[in-house]
């Protein structure tokens, strides 16, 4: 660390290590040096009031004095970003500089802040069923069962038909009455958003079933991915 010592007039050091202290006198007299200040070539700088000059001390201890133009008693010193020292003149109310040969540093870059991304919007995935009229003679005589399903994103579609297993018993087609009887059931895979039609393929079995009864209730079943489904419930006539 340096320091200015107003009542001998020089400048100290003083090392952060051990605190070993070493004064070096200048080589006039009625200096009474005021502030310090590390320059930007390296250089300490300090403000000579006593003798109005600008002094510098390298790190070794070698001295120099520039004098001012005017009795200004310069007090207070500071490096500016331009590469000078900057002073205050007590006695006459100035502000003074004085080069140190360094060129001032290149501004910094502006600092940019990217800009945020943009979000991406995915739209909700959607399962539609669509039936067309239907009759139990038709179903009877083609053994299948027209609808089509529609998606809003591609991916896959499994269509489903089915019947209570109270009334399939009924029919003879079982003897589970628990749970639904599949009358066909067909999986697709739309490769883009769009609308396919599927046919429900039926058994021989389940056709003349059919084709023999006279009113049945059908619960049709889209089901896409991430659990989206469509049902639809169709009473079919003769």
């Amino acid at each position: 660390m340096w320091f200015t010592n107003s009542f001998t007039g020089g400048i100290g050091r003083i090392s952060p290590v051990d605190g070993a202290i070493t004064e070096f006198a200048q080589p006039i007299a009625g200096t009474i040096p005021q502030g310090i200040a590390t320059g930007p070539d390296g250089n300490l700088w300090f403000a000579e009031s006593g003798t109005n000059v600008i002094g510098r001390i390298t790190p070794s201890g070698v001295l120099a004095g520039y004098a001012l133009p005017s009795a200004g008693a310069p007090r207070a010193i500071t490096s500016g970003p331009d590469g000078n020292m900057w002073f205050t003149e007590y006695a006459t109310g100035k502000i003074g500089r004085i080069s140190t040969g360094v060129a001032p540093s290149p501004p910094a870059p502006p600092v940019t802040t990217p800009a945020a991304p943009t979000p991406t919007v995915t739209k909700p995935a959607r399962t539609r069923l669509t039936v067309p009229k239907l009759h139990l003679r038709a179903i009877g005589t083609t053994r299948s069962i027209p609808t089509s399903c529609s998606r809003s994103v591609r991916g896959r579609c499994t269509v489903t038909a089915t019947i209570t297993g109270k009334l399939a018993k009924r029919l003879g087609l079982t003897r589970i009455v628990k749970k639904p009887f599949v009358l066909g059931r067909t999986t697709i895979t739309l490769v883009k958003p769009g609308t396919r039609a599927v046919k429900l393929r039926v058994t021989a079995k389940t056709a003349r079933a059919l084709g023999g009864t006279t009113r049945v209730a059908i619960t049709f079943r889209a089901t896409g991915p991430k659990a989206t489904t469509a049902t639809l419930v169709r009473t079919v006539s003769r």
